[in-house]
Protein backbone atom coordinates (compact mmCIF):
# COMPACT_ATOMS: atom_id res chain seq x y z
CA UNK A 1 0.00 0.00 0.00
CA UNK A 2 1.75 3.81 -0.84
CA UNK A 3 0.57 7.05 0.87
CA UNK A 4 1.22 9.92 -0.75
CA UNK A 5 2.96 12.95 1.70
CA UNK A 6 5.09 15.43 1.84
CA UNK A 7 6.10 16.04 5.33
CA UNK A 8 8.96 14.33 6.01
CA UNK A 9 12.50 14.03 4.94
CA UNK A 10 15.62 11.23 4.59
CA UNK A 11 18.73 10.93 4.72
CA UNK A 12 20.27 7.64 3.35
CA UNK A 13 22.69 6.41 6.36
CA UNK A 14 22.87 2.49 6.07
CA UNK A 15 25.19 0.50 4.22
CA UNK A 16 26.83 1.28 0.93
CA UNK A 17 26.03 -1.58 -0.50
CA UNK A 18 21.94 -0.73 -0.38
CA UNK A 19 22.71 2.39 -1.49
CA UNK A 20 20.34 3.56 -4.32
CA UNK A 21 22.36 4.72 -7.49
CA UNK A 22 22.09 7.89 -8.20
CA UNK A 23 20.50 8.68 -4.31
CA UNK A 24 23.53 11.01 -2.63
CA UNK A 25 24.70 9.96 0.93
CA UNK A 26 24.54 12.82 3.28
CA UNK A 27 21.76 15.00 1.89
CA UNK A 28 18.00 15.14 3.06
CA UNK A 29 15.43 14.39 0.13
CA UNK A 30 12.07 14.73 0.51
CA UNK A 31 9.60 11.91 0.59
CA UNK A 32 7.01 11.77 -2.07
CA UNK A 33 5.50 8.75 -0.45
CA UNK A 34 5.41 5.86 1.95
CA UNK A 35 5.18 2.48 0.92
CA UNK A 36 4.56 -0.92 3.34
CA UNK A 37 5.75 -4.35 2.23
CA UNK A 38 4.68 -7.31 3.99
CA UNK A 39 6.94 -10.51 4.70
CA UNK A 40 7.07 -13.31 6.70
CA UNK A 41 9.71 -13.47 9.21
CA UNK A 42 11.34 -16.15 10.85
CA UNK A 43 12.13 -16.11 14.39
CA UNK A 44 15.80 -17.80 15.05
CA UNK A 45 16.20 -16.87 18.62
CA UNK A 46 16.87 -19.62 21.72
CA UNK A 47 13.89 -21.29 22.25
CA UNK A 48 11.82 -19.84 19.08
CA UNK A 49 13.49 -21.03 16.25
CA UNK A 50 10.80 -21.38 13.08
CA UNK A 51 8.31 -19.44 14.68
CA UNK A 52 6.93 -17.18 11.80
CA UNK A 53 5.45 -14.04 12.10
CA UNK A 54 4.11 -11.17 9.41
CA UNK A 55 6.04 -8.07 9.46
CA UNK A 56 5.49 -4.63 7.81
CA UNK A 57 8.18 -2.76 6.24
CA UNK A 58 8.29 0.87 5.77
CA UNK A 59 9.81 2.25 2.57
CA UNK A 60 10.27 5.90 1.60
CA UNK A 61 9.93 7.05 -2.10
CA UNK A 62 12.25 9.47 -3.03
CA UNK A 63 13.17 10.80 -6.97
CA UNK A 64 16.77 10.00 -7.47
CA UNK A 65 19.48 12.60 -9.48
CA UNK A 66 17.45 12.04 -12.62
CA UNK A 67 14.16 12.42 -11.72
CA UNK A 68 13.37 8.95 -11.71
CA UNK A 69 11.11 7.19 -8.18
CA UNK A 70 13.39 5.12 -6.06
CA UNK A 71 11.93 3.10 -2.94
CA UNK A 72 14.33 2.92 0.33
CA UNK A 73 13.82 0.93 3.22
CA UNK A 74 13.00 3.03 6.23
CA UNK A 75 15.49 1.25 8.81
CA UNK A 76 18.78 2.23 6.25
CA UNK A 77 17.74 6.15 6.35
CA UNK A 78 17.55 8.86 9.05
CA UNK A 79 14.03 10.42 8.99
CA UNK A 80 13.27 14.74 9.79
CA UNK A 81 9.96 16.44 9.76
CA UNK A 82 9.89 18.80 6.73
CA UNK A 83 7.99 21.93 7.62
CA UNK A 84 8.12 24.04 4.66
CA UNK A 85 6.40 21.23 3.21
CA UNK A 86 3.44 22.19 4.46
CA UNK A 87 0.23 22.05 1.59
CA UNK A 88 -2.46 25.11 2.16
CA UNK A 89 -5.23 22.55 1.91
CA UNK A 90 -8.07 25.52 1.40
CA UNK A 91 -5.65 26.39 -2.17
CA UNK A 92 -5.82 22.75 -2.69
CA UNK A 93 -8.96 22.44 -2.73
CA UNK A 94 -10.13 25.41 -5.06
CA UNK A 95 -7.16 24.50 -7.86
CA UNK A 96 -9.16 20.82 -7.67
CA UNK A 97 -12.26 22.14 -8.13
CA UNK A 98 -10.89 24.53 -11.09
CA UNK A 99 -9.29 21.41 -12.81
CA UNK A 100 -12.91 19.71 -12.44
CA UNK A 101 -14.67 22.67 -14.16
CA UNK A 102 -11.85 22.87 -16.88
CA UNK A 103 -12.32 19.00 -17.39
CA UNK A 104 -16.17 19.19 -17.71
CA UNK A 105 -15.56 22.55 -20.44
CA UNK A 106 -13.42 20.66 -22.48
CA UNK A 107 -15.66 17.46 -22.45
CA UNK A 108 -18.54 19.52 -23.33
CA UNK A 109 -16.63 21.14 -26.38
CA UNK A 110 -15.35 18.03 -28.03
CA UNK A 111 -18.85 16.37 -27.35
CA UNK A 112 -20.43 19.30 -29.40
CA UNK A 113 -17.28 19.09 -32.07
CA UNK A 114 -18.02 14.62 -32.19
CA UNK A 115 -22.11 15.80 -33.21
CA UNK A 116 -21.49 18.19 -35.72
CA UNK A 117 -18.77 16.01 -37.44
CA UNK A 118 -21.19 13.23 -37.54
CA UNK A 119 -23.86 15.18 -39.75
Amino acid sequence: MIHMQRKIKCKFTGADDFLPEGIPRDKFLPVLGIETRKRVHVDNRPGKEGIKKEVEDIFYLVTDDKGKMISIASFNCSTMIDEKAEIDFSAAMQMMNNITIIGKILSEKMAKSDNSAGS
